[in-house]
């Protein structure tokens, strides 16, 4: 199968149900596909709930057709309209999924109609398995993940002094807060935030700065600074050319 843009379909074997997509690169689409009814994780419910019942096997992809990427949507719809695809939630080329209020209520009265037929030792296990997840883990679970486990980073973990020592070494010259970090700034922070007595350690300028900066004024600079620089530098072009046009008059 060629990696080309297009409209492909995915057919039953079964039926005559069907689903209708497009994508730029097919067979790229068709590997996410397949990859996520595998892991029971796809998007659409129809084809999924298809799949969990009959099996992976009794679905095969085809290309409908190869065209231009700024034709996919009118050529998707063209075949949505004449096929009438039933795995289709969404009608209507490049529209995206709508979850109605109706089906929210479906999925609701369907989750509680599924408690009510467990039995109580289904429960019990259940609500166990959602306890110890949520519980915090013990000293001997993170020292278990430490030594056996390498997918949790720096979970109960910590920096060699010459891992911490290469990091400091990076930071040095580079600007953080407007300024150029330098050994001597460096060791001025912290012999700062060594001292218990410094202000910076003092609960009330905690707080105070918590405040700033979850203000919605400082979150307004926040996402609005680049432009406060722009103009910034604008404004200085403009004094610097009136101040040269008036230089120019005065002679």
């Amino acid at each position: 199968m060629r990696n080309c843009s297009g409209i492909y379909i995915i057919k039953t074997l079964i039926d005559t149900r069907c689903y209708i997509g497009s994508s730029v690169k097919i067979k790229d689409r068709i590997v996410t596909h397949i990859g996520d009814l595998k892991r029971k994780k796809h998007c659409n419910s129809h084809l999924q709930n298809f799949v969990n019942k009959y099996g992976i096997d009794k679905i095969i992809f085809e290309i409908l057709e190869q065209c231009p990427i700024e034709k996919l949507t009118e050529t998707e719809q063209k075949y949505i309209e004449t096929l009438k695809p039933k795995f289709n939630i969404a009608k209507i080329a490049g529209q995206p999924i709508v979850i109605t209020q109706p089906m929210k209520e479906y999925k609701s009265n369907l989750t509680k109609q599924q408690w009510k037929n467990r039995t109580p030792q289904q429960k019990k296990d259940i609500m166990e398995k959602i306890k110890h997840t949520n519980s915090k883990k013990t000293p001997e679970q993170k020292a278990h993940l430490r030594t056996n486990c390498t997918s949790y980073g720096m979970l109960g973990k910590n920096h060699t002094n010459q891992t911490k020592t290469k990091i400091r070494n990076k930071l040095i010259g580079r600007k953080i807060g407007g300024a150029i970090k330098t050994d001597q700034v460096s060791q001025k922070i912290k012999a700062l935030h060594a001292d218990p007595n410094s202000k910076y350690n003092s609960q009330e300028y905690k707080d105070l700065k918590r405040k700033q900066l979850n203000t919605p004024e400082a979150n307004k600079k926040k996402g609005k600074a680049w432009v406060v620089r722009k103009n910034k530098k604008i404004f200085v072009i403009i004094q610097a050319l009136i101040k040269s046009k008036q230089h120019h008059l005065c002679v």
